[in-house]
């Protein structure tokens, strides 16, 4: 206050004070150690002249002995009352207020310098009358953010601002200070700029003024139209108003919780012309060297002075990690909404971003290479459930970094943590593989060398057993240029070691789930450019590399255990199906086909049908590559087809049993007698639309097969159609077809009675006979009769089967209203019941083995009691089951028990 009124009675001695003290006041340089330091000597004090002189001669009126514990209160008081008389009252006086004038406790420097700062703010007139002296002191020193607040609000209450010492360039710096992150810099450097009175600002006042209050500023955001702006003045409206409006998007801080969204204020930016865009991106570049520097080798480029391909030029060591990070940040949500607005700053965004990324993966190198635990992937505490790795966290950590006062951050990289080394490098491959990914056309090539072979190769040599269990930070970018045929060249071209890296990686044993699929996403692309549209560098690379690929897809396929939750192996199964067609190896072939075979073993649980299909489509392809599988003798050869043959009695899709018949059309290449039931087998699996079988195909398909063809079908021709006839008679709901199919297998009966080919009673005694004893378990009581039936034919023709050779009682002489085989399902319920009674009769006699009665009859039974037509019937079955069970053999009685009381409980 005193300094206050001194300013106004006396301006130039209170002038000349209060300047004094601010100079003192202001850090200075030390010369040896290089750092700012304020001399606080005598600093803030008003000292008489005589101050010094008088302290030599001060002594203590009350002198305490400080090896005493105590002190003698009356003594002291006579002290003070002789030292009060006369003469050396006076003294006393002037010694005690020379005292009293030094300071007790550390001056706070800057609550000083700002306290003399407001006290120039109150008499403003006085300043600017001085302002030669102000403002070249101000100038010459680089102050912090914190330290221009005061200063700011004193240059902001000058009358006539333009007329000031040094003007333009106050101006310029008030411009710059627009973009602060702090509203109140930002607020104080508006009223400055505003206290020019520029009449292109003066109707936007108000507009500006709301932009930067810590609450409203949104509403405010809505008020702008940047069309409303007239042309005069729409280059210093626009300029100030981006300025202030990317000082929004850097400040963190304030009372409203939503001040941490872009979203509003990139929209708002959003509505300036693509031209105006240019002082966003300058300002975001400006800790880099703004948007001329990163500006200069494309316009070179493009107008043809030079063509020679981009090189590094580094960052300085200015440049901090939380600027960088700052600036990666705010680059993919302005990537997000401004988009193709960018496009003609779209290769100063991509330098710098490759500038950043260069920088931060050689820190890390160089941390590497003091601490090799150094470059474990951020990744890695994903996979272990933290969030340390997720971009929000990386973004709180940087937060603080990046709002630092660059003057006041400490220069060079290798004075921040490793842990900000490590999210930096994290954020760089990101904004850079979102380049490749967005819509806006550019012609990369010229930046690619450089970009690969600072920090991809580099990346090459990380692959260890530490990181490999999740995601690389880079993989992403590969996977993206694989997604487009134009990028295609920068896999193999600057860096010929980089897919077999990748390729190799699906080989090792502590590869992760998440690695894998990224390399199956290239390997993937890749093979679609090369199928879809025979780009020829996607041929390129797969004819250079897909003996690296299958090798090592080979190892990782047979380390990992199919499961249908494992989304992860059966995609492998997918990229296999892509590779093949370009498998020219007949060794490859042979290896990949003994790993698939097997994988059609499980069920459906275990590989689902659509994954079988797939499998069966690739087998399609190799077949005819393994040497093995061109010659019908080999014993490769015949267990191949002898499993395929299986499968038609099991896949039940028409994509599995469509692309198994086109496994067996391969084969008929090698095998002729194939080759002569071949349209048995695809009239059988052929579908319609809507994926049934078409009932009349199949029907034609059986007729050719019962009238003429199955004449001297040797037992390997009968083999896929025996599996092939019972699926049908299993799963067919029509009548003529399961019939006609039954037929099929009489037509087997009567090849195994005539006993010309031994192979085929051996084939009817074993597979057919098992097939007929599955058969009559069955659901449907329509496939148990017509099982029963072909029973029936195969006993009449006296088939050499030992089991069927015991059913001779069972035809009764050859009386068919007697015989119990053919009359067990018959229409009418009178028939089966009498056939019911003729088996309880026939066992009686013992004339039929415990196995027979068990394989055949007690199954029969089952289906009666199980699923009765009436409780007559049931009551029948169930008494003569009793007669069959007393000729079972304790094994086969106590199986059959056991399954009742289990259905009782189910009961």
């Amino acid at each position: 206050i005193a300094l206050a009124n001194l300013l106004k009675e006396d301006p130039v001695k209170g002038w000349d004070v209060v300047f004094r003290e601010l100079v003192k006041a202001s850090p200075k340089e030390n010369e040896e150690t290089g750092e700012k330091e304020v001399d606080t000597d005598g600093l803030g004090i008003l000292e008489p002249s005589w101050k010094d002189e008088a302290l030599k001669h001060y002594v203590d009126p009350d002198p305490m002995d400080v090896e005493k514990s105590w002190s003698d209160g009356d003594r002291r008081a006579v002290t003070r009352a002789v030292m009060n008389l006369g003469d050396l009252a006076e003294e006393r006086m002037r010694l005690e207020i020379a005292k009293a004038q030094s300071p007790a406790r550390k001056l706070d420097v800057l609550n000083y310098e700002n306290q003399l700062l407001a006290v120039l703010a109150e008499a403003p007139h006085v300043a600017e009358r001085f302002h030669r002296s102000l403002v070249s002191f101000f100038l010459s020193r680089r102050m912090p953010r914190y330290r221009l607040s005061h200063y700011l609000t004193l240059f902001a209450k000058f009358r006539n601002p333009r007329q000031i010492h040094e003007s333009a360039r106050l101006r310029s710096l008030y411009i710059s200070l627009l973009s602060e992150p702090d509203r109140a810099v930002q607020r104080q450097a508006l009223s400055c700029i505003l206290a020019y009175n520029s009449p292109n600002l003066k109707p936007y006042e108000e507009r500006m003024m709301n932009l930067v209050e810590n609450r409203g500023w949104r509403v405010a955001l809505g008020q702008w139209n940047f069309d409303e702006v007239e042309e005069h003045q729409r280059e210093e409206v626009v300029d100030v108003a981006m300025r202030l409006l990317y000082g929004l998007l850097l400040n963190r801080k304030g009372g409203d919780k939503s001040a941490n969204s872009k979203t509003p204020i990139l929209t708002t930016i959003a509505k300036v012309r693509d031209e105006e865009l240019a002082i966003l991106v300058d300002l975001m570049l400006g800790p880099f060297g703004g948007l001329e520097r990163a500006m200069e080798y494309q316009k070179t480029f493009e107008s043809g002075v030079s063509e020679d391909e981009y090189v590094l030029r580094g960052l300085g060591d200015e440049v901090t990690k939380g600027q960088m990070s700052g600036f990666l940040l705010l680059l993919q949500d302005v990537m997000r909404i401004l988009g193709p607005k960018l496009s003609r700053y779209w290769s100063a965004l991509f330098v710098t971003t490759l500038e950043i990324t260069a920088a931060v993966q050689a820190e890390v190198e160089n941390a590497m290479d003091v601490d090799h635990e150094f470059d474990v992937d951020v990744d890695a505490r994903e996979e272990e459930g933290g969030e340390e790795g997720s971009e929000e966290q990386v973004e709180k950590e940087v937060l603080e970094e990046s709002t630092k006062d660059p003057n006041t951050a400490e220069p060079g990289p290798s004075r921040h943590s490793a842990k900000l080394a490590r999210n930096a490098r994290k954020l760089a491959f990101k904004r850079f593989d979102s380049f490749f990914d967005s819509a806006v056309p550019f012609d990369y090539t010229p930046y690619m060398r450089a970009a690969i072979k600072s920090f991809i190769s580099p990346r090459l040599k990380g692959f260890t057993k530490e990181n490999m269990a999740v995601a690389g930070t880079f993989l992403p970018l590969i996977v993206t240029w694989s997604k487009h045929s134009g990028y295609l060249p920068y896999l193999e071209e600057y860096d010929s070691s980089l897919l077999p890296s990748l390729f190799r990686c699906l080989g090792l044993d502590y590869v992760g789930t998440l690695v894998a699929n990224q390399i199956l996403d290239i390997i993937e692309n890749i093979t679609r450019f090369a199928k879809q549209d025979n780009d020829p560098v996607a041929l390129r690379i797969i004819d250079t590399h897909v003996d690296c690929v299958l090798g090592n897809l080979y190892s990782l396929m047979e380390r990992k255990k199919i499961a249908k939750s494992d989304a992860a192996v059966q995609r492998q199964i997918e990229v296999l199906l892509f590779l093949a067609p370009y498998i020219k190896d007949e060794t490859q072939a042979g290896q990949l086909l003994a790993l698939l075979l097997p994988l059609l073993q499980r069920n459906a649980r275990t590989v689902p049908e659509k994954v079988k299909a797939s499998l069966l489509k690739i087998i399609a392809q190799l077949v005819q590559l393994v040497p093995a599988m061109r010659n019908v003798a080999n014993e490769t050869y015949r267990t191949s087809y002898s499993f395929l043959s299986r499968l038609l009695g099991s896949l039940g899709t028409k994509d599995t049993r469509e692309a198994l018949v086109e496994v067996f059309a391969q084969l008929t290449t090698v095998d002729e007698e194939l080759r002569a039931i071949h349209p048995v087998l695809s009239g059988i699996n052929t579908f319609n639309k809507a994926e049934k079988p078409i009932a009349d195909a199949q029907l034609d398909a059986l007729a050719l097969l019962n009238e003429n063809l199955y004449r001297g079908l040797s037992a390997r021709q009968w083999l896929p159609l025996i599996h092939n006839i019972f699926y049908i008679i299993r799963e067919a709901e029509d009548f003529p077809l399961r019939n006609t199919a039954s037929l099929s297998l009489r037509r087997l009966v009567d090849a195994a009675a005539n006993r010309e080919d031994p192979e085929v009673v051996v084939l009817f005694g074993t597979l057919a006979y098992r097939g007929l004893l599955r058969g009559l378990e069955s659901g449907s009581q329509d496939a148990r009769g017509e099982i029963a039936g072909v029973l029936q034919y195969a006993t009449e023709k006296s088939v050499q089967v030992q089991e069927i050779s015991e059913l001779q009682p069972l035809l009764m002489e050859g009386r068919k209203e007697d015989d119990v085989l053919l009359n067990l399902y018959h229409v009418q319920a009178g028939q089966r019941s009498r056939a019911l009674r003729s088996l309880g009769d026939i066992c009686d006699t013992g004339a039929i083995s415990s196995k027979t009665l068990a394989d055949i009859f007690v199954p029969i039974l089952n289906g009666f009691i199980i699923r009765a037509a009436n409780q007559a019937q049931a009551d029948q079955a169930i008494t003569t089951l009793g007669k069959v069970a007393n000729h079972l053999e304790w094994p086969a009685y106590f199986a059959a028990w056991r399954r009742y009381m289990t259905l009782a409980k189910l009961k």
